[in-house]
Formats: structure tokens, sequence, C-alpha cells
């Protein structure tokens, strides 16, 4: 945002009334001018002129005031805007020539307060298009707005539009003080300012106590004017030439201006127009704004285009780097995926393998239980035929050892028999049958007693075993009876 600047500065009316030819004068125009310029005067008038200038701030009226010349030179606070007019007519009636139509008769000055002197209220007005309807900013669409400036101090502003009121009367005006009818502050608007009405009327010298006209003399380059200063005035010059002195007043009063004239100087326009002026240059300003934000915009994004194409560039070669690695990393996972999914197969296979064995073992284990308990049985029913067996020869023996025992005491029996007497063949003979009778019937085998049947193939292979046992048994028995009987007592010998 640009630094804000005081400019000294006072704006002639050009439009201001003239004169009608008749007797009423501009009274009826002045009337309507004081109307505004002084409506604090007025309530409704305030509400009035609000409605029609949007720039008033009702609330700020009773800031004003309005003054009326007091015929001394000074002024003194006005109560109505009747002071001022009767003011200005008796200074009509004064002019002792006629005043023709169309002839300017009334002049309007207004000074604004210095921006320095004031503070800004941003966003404060809306702005609008010719046609009445809100202005929208061309960059965003938003509504746009302008500021309001308010006196910074107001016995400051004061003095200063004092300071302006004097330099006019005594500089510009050509009737001086007493050409000034009266004027009014205006702290209600958009920017602090009074308005001044005066005449061009100034002291005839030709008729004591009469006016005449001196709007030439004092505004353009009359021919006394030009006598008296030895030039030629251009238009508007003798305006410029006041707007310097007025600069110099108020910086030799210590105010807060600029030395230089602004960058409207010399070109006033209406206020209506004045204003739509500034309208149309906040909105090109808006777009000179944006465009500068715009081209900063693209500027900043091409430079950051050119950093993010060499990080771009830079990231490419990285990526590309990475995606070999990566390639390099996919293949070895997919080696990795292959050799585990082989693993993972085989892994698989042993264990339906190893479930197969698992299987295969149990069942084995179920048959080796199975044969073991075979084999206890068969060892068990051995084991029961073989102490069977020993049973059997054990009484076997015991019968035979009897036996021999009573075969010997037989046979020493009779021998002592056969000692004492003869004993003739055929009394042996009769002695030898029951003796073999006897012999036989204790070398008779008792019944064997049945071993249990075995339940399985082992039962079945004891079975076999103990018939086998039983046959060699058999022979040998047979064996015995013959040789028992091949004696001649039948009764065995022991060798």
């Amino acid at each position: 945002m640009s630094e804000v600047k005081g400019h000294a500065a006072f704006h002639k009316h050009k439009d201001a009334p003239r004169h009608t030819g008749t007797r009423v004068g501009t009274r009826g125009e002045r009337r309507k001018l004081l109307k505004e310029s002084m409506r604090h005067l007025d309530p409704k008038e305030v509400a009035r002129q609000a409605h029609k200038n949007g720039s008033i701030a009702p609330a700020d009226a009773h800031l004003n005031t309005a003054y009326v010349n007091d015929g001394n030179s000074g002024f003194e606070v006005a109560t109505s805007i009747k002071q001022v007019l009767d003011y200005g007519d008796a200074r009509e009636k004064r002019v002792h020539r006629k005043i023709a139509a169309g002839s300017r008769t009334v002049d309007l000055f207004v000074v604004h307060l210095p921006k320095t002197m004031c503070v800004e209220i941003k966003d404060y007005y809306p702005r609008y298009n010719p046609d009445g309807s809100e202005r929208l900013d061309p960059e965003t669409g938003e509504p746009m707005s302008r500021s309001r400036w308010v006196a910074r101090d107001h016995d400051e502003a004061m003095r200063y539009f004092v300071t302006a009121v004097a330099f006019l009367g005594l500089k510009v005006s050509p009737g001086g003080m007493d050409s000034i009818h009266g004027w009014a502050t205006n702290f209600d608007e958009s920017t602090p300012h009074i308005q001044v009405m005066a005449d061009p009327f100034a002291p005839d010298p030709k008729v004591p106590g009469a006016l005449r006209t001196e709007a030439s003399r004092a505004y353009t380059s009359h021919a006394e004017v030009r006598k008296a200063n030895g030039k030629m005035y251009g238009k508007g010059e003798r305006i410029r030439e006041y707007q310097a002195q007025l600069r110099e007043r108020m910086i030799a009063e210590g105010y807060p201006v600029e030395s230089e004239p602004g960058e409207h100087h010399g070109r006033e326009l209406p206020k209506e127009v004045y204003e739509e002026v500034q309208d149309e240059k906040a909105e090109a300003a808006s777009l000179r704004n944006a465009a500068t934000r715009g081209e900063a915009r693209n500027a900043r994004d091409r430079r950051e285009l050119d950093r993010d194409r060499a990080i771009v560039a830079s990231i490419r070669e990285d990526v590309i780097a990475a995606r070999k690695e990566v390639s390099d990393d996919l293949a070895l996972v997919a080696r990795t995926k292959a050799r585990n999914a082989a693993d993972a197969a085989q892994n698989a296979a042993d264990r339906a393998e190893l479930r197969e064995v698992a299987i295969d073992d149990a069942e084995a284990l179920s048959w080796h239980r199975s044969d073991a308990d075979a084999d206890i049985l068969a060892a068990r029913a051995a084991a029961d035929e073989e102490l069977a067996e020993a049973h059997y020869v054990a009484g076997l023996r015991e019968r035979i050892a009897s036996a021999r025992i009573k075969w010997a005491a037989d046979f020493a029996q009779q021998v002592g028999d056969l000692g004492n007497k003869a004993l003739d063949k055929i009394d042996d003979e009769v002695k030898r049958q029951p003796l073999r009778e006897s012999l036989d019937a204790a070398l008779t085998p008792p019944t064997p007693v049945p071993a249990p049947q075995a339940e399985n193939r082992h039962a079945a292979a004891a079975k076999r075993d103990r018939d086998q046992k039983d046959a060699a048994r058999a022979a040998l028995i047979d064996g015995g009876t013959q040789q028992q009987t091949g004696s001649r007592t039948g009764i065995p010998y022991n060798e």
C-alpha cells in the first residue's frame, strides 16, 4: 500500500450558481447549496441528504458546525441558513451596476482535511456502478468498498479549517473576508471538509459603499492584473498560484502537508463525476493489482516449475535406479517364492509321507503288539507245556525209580527165595507174569494234560511243537518198553 500523503488545496466549483437577471437573483440556488452543506441544522434535512448522498454518515452530523459572516470580517455560529442567505442578498443589493443574466455572482470553495491529519476506516462504503448496482471486484468477484477518513483530532482539524477560510478571504476572494457569506464543516462524509460560500464582489473604488464584480481580476488575466504583475496569466494559472501560496501557508503553520501539488491538481471534477472516476480507478487498480499479482504468481510458478523440473529430473534418476533395484528385488522375490513353493510342496509331500509312515508304524505297532501278545500267549503255552512235561518226566522218573526199587526188592526177594528153594521154570513163569503186568501198569504213561489252545498263529506253532514233542515222547516210551521186555525178568538194570 502506498504511503499516505497530505495535500493542502482548495477546490473552486466551476458550476456555481449564476445570476438569473431577476430581482431574486441566486437566492433559490444558494438555498439548495446551503441545505446540503448546513444540513445538521435540520434533522429532516440530514436524512434527506443522506438518502441522496451515500457518503453521508447521519450519526456524525452532530460534529458539523455552520458559520455566518458577522459583518465585521469575522464569523459567528449560524442557527439557520436564512442568516447566510440574507447576508448574501444584502451583498448583491450593494452592486450598483445591473447584474446581467448569466453573470457569476456566487463562488463556492471546498477545502479537505489532509489525510495525514485523518484516521482511515477501511471498507466503510460500498462502491456502485453508474446504474446503481453494486460494483464487484473483477478479480475476486466480491463487493468492492472504499475507506472513510475521520479527523484524528477534531480541534486540530478546526484550526486547519479556520486557517484555510482566512487564506481564502484574504488571498483568493476579491472581496476579502466580507465576501464570504458563510461556511460549514462536514465531518460526516468520507473525508472531513468545509464548504465556503462567497461572492466575487469587491468595493467599487469609484462609488463609495458600492460593490462591483471582480471575478476577472481575481481569477483570469484582467488588463489591470497584467499591468500590475507585468505578465499574462494563462487559463487556470491564477488558481494554481493561489494553491501554491496555500501550501506555503499551511507548511508555515506546521501542518503535515506536501510542498508539491497532488496528482489531480488543476483537474478538479464535479463531485458525482469525481466519485465515479474514483470507483473506476479503484476497479482499474484492482485489475492492475490482480495483473501484478498474477504476473508475480506466474513468475513464482515459473520458478517453482523450473525447480520442480530439476527435482523431477533428479527424482526420475532415483526412480530409474530404484526401479532397477525393485526389478532385481522382484526377480529375487520370484525366485525365492518359487523356491519356497518347491520347499512347501516338498514339505507337504514329506508330511504326507510321514503321515503314511506314521499310519504304517501305527499299523505295524498294532501288529507287533498283536504278535507280542501272541508270542506271550505262545510262550506261556510253551512254558505250561514244558512245565507239564517236566512234571510228567519227574513223575515218570519217580515212578521208574519206585519201580526199580520195587523191582530190586522183588528181585532180591526172588533171589532169596531162589536161594532157599529151587523154583522151577514154571514157578518163575508164574511169578514173572504178575510182575510183568504190574511193571507194564507202572510204566504206562499218564494221560497228558492238554495245553490251552492258542488264539493265533503263535499258539498254533506251539501246538505243532507240542505235537512233535508228544511224538518224540511216544517214540521214547515205545523204545523203553521194548528194552524192558527184552530182559529176562522185565526189570531194567542200572548201568
